[in-house]
């Protein structure tokens, strides 16, 4: 049968572990995984380029803005 308490009725064991932090800790992992993953796309040879035709050819009004080269320029810039 089994351990009984001093009444003679079956007794339980359990426990419990709070698992949150290590589920949030997870989370944050994969977030920072998947921006690696797109920084490391982005920063292969050709993929700001690859980016910036992407994103013109995607969304028309977003063609105005300055490519990834002009933005780098500008911030080689002094003042930048």
């Amino acid at each position: 049968m089994g351990p009984r308490d001093r009444d003679g009725r079956p007794e339980i064991m359990g426990s419990v572990q709070d698992v949150t932090e290590r589920r949030l800790s997870e989370e944050a992992l994969g977030k920072v995984r998947s921006e690696l993953a797109r920084m490391t796309r982005v920063m292969e040879p050709g993929g700001l380029d690859r980016l910036d035709r992407a994103t013109k050819s995607t969304s028309p009004c977003r063609a105005s803005l300055p490519t990834p080269a002009t933005c780098l320029r500008m911030l080689s810039t002094d003042p930048p």
